[in-house]
């Protein structure tokens, strides 16, 4: 709960950089073998492509349930939880509308620590399942968005 509610504050924040030191190790290891990526680019990424959605897309909140599910063991000594998570973000062309993105995020304990993933969809699911296959049997929801007139949200 402390690194959910601590990924949550940088995100609240806008420091999505700091946010790639909440990814499991192995995962990171992994995209750091692609030439030229490193966790300084990484970070990097991650901030740019945050600041440029923010800049049509104001943040407005996210929201995690840490009540929603158990923490559930998939194989020797590894666990998981879901934690539903909602994000919701402002229009600066239609400022009468918000929209909110709902999904689950995956914290993984592995190497005696909690790790946060964001599974955004089919491909990254699968590219993490190749790290980390005793997960590939958790079911999770990709990320979906709708529109939502502001006070509907």
């Amino acid at each position: 709960a402390d690194q959910v509610q601590s990924f949550e504050a940088l995100f609240a924040s806008g420091n999505m950089a700091d946010t790639i030191d909440f990814m499991p190790p192995k995962l990171l290891a992994k995209i750091t073998e692609t030439p030229n990526v490193t966790i300084e680019a990484l970070k990097e990424q991650a901030q740019t492509s945050w600041e440029e959605t923010i800049s049509e897309y104001p943040f407005e909140s996210i929201t995690f349930d840490l009540n929603a599910y158990n923490v559930t063991e998939v194989a020797d000594g590894k666990y998981y939880k879901r934690v539903p998570t909602e994000v919701v973000l402002g229009s600066i062309e239609n400022p009468t509308q918000v929209s909110r993105t709902r999904s689950d995020t995956l914290a993984i304990y592995d190497a005696k620590e909690w790790y946060i993933v964001r599974l955004n969809g089919e491909a990254h699911a699968n590219y993490f399942n190749e790290i980390y296959p005793e997960y590939a049997d958790v079911q999770i929801d990709f990320p979906a968005e709708e529109t939502l007139e502001r006070g509907n949200e």
